[in-house]
């Protein structure tokens, strides 16, 4: 497989992955509650940073159609990722940023920068999933990808799949799980 072509899709999560030397700390999660207005309580909902929960195997496994166990997580610059078939032909990731509006929309412009450099893809924005998303796909002769990029607030995620003799999520199956990944950031 030719590594340029796999770098359009997976260059910003893999290069820092090879650049990560141990696996990020115990995964940091918070819960809210919110009151409604005659202080009944409503269920609390979990929220996490912890990219192998964001997106789970189960998940994973459902949307891209390969049986994953559980993800492996690093720490990846300003985030973390987990990777789920990371030495397999359907290799999922998902990536965790967090901080400012600023430096999120810096990762956001590296990451489409990074993958949209040999021409091989073009961005879609997509409508109503957080702040601001954008999906990307590619089929070329060695793996077809897809990928999507999703601001929300103070986080980001980052889904990608790179499949090898198969067919990668369609826009609309990748949006719908990242539609379920920002339900569960903070």
């Amino acid at each position: 497989m030719s590594r340029t072509k796999i770098a359009l899709i997976v260059a910003p999560g893999a290069l820092l992955l090879l650049a990560a030397c141990s696996s990020a700390s115990p995964a940091k999660t918070t819960t809210s509650t919110t009151h409604a207005a005659t202080s009944t309580r409503q269920p609390a909902i979990a929220t996490t940073t912890d990219p192998c929960q964001v997106v789970t195997a189960s998940e994973a496994s459902a949307l891209t159609g390969a049986s994953y166990g559980p993800g492996t997580e690093r720490a990846i610059g300003p985030g973390k990722t987990c990777v789920y078939g990371g030495s397999t032909k359907n290799v999922f990731m998902v990536d965790v940023f967090q901080g400012s509006s600023a430096e999120l929309q810096q990762v956001r412009d590296n990451v489409q920068a990074e993958i949209t450099q040999g021409g091989h893809m073009t961005p879609t924005p997509v409508s109503g999933l957080g702040d601001q998303a954008t999906a990307y796909q590619v089929t070329t002769e060695v793996f077809n990808g897809s990928s999507i990029f999703v601001l929300k607030g103070t986080s980001a995620i980052y889904l990608v799949d790179e499949v090898t003799g198969g067919q990668a999520p369609t826009d609309a199956a990748l949006t719908a799980t990242a539609r379920t990944a920002v339900s569960r950031l903070p």
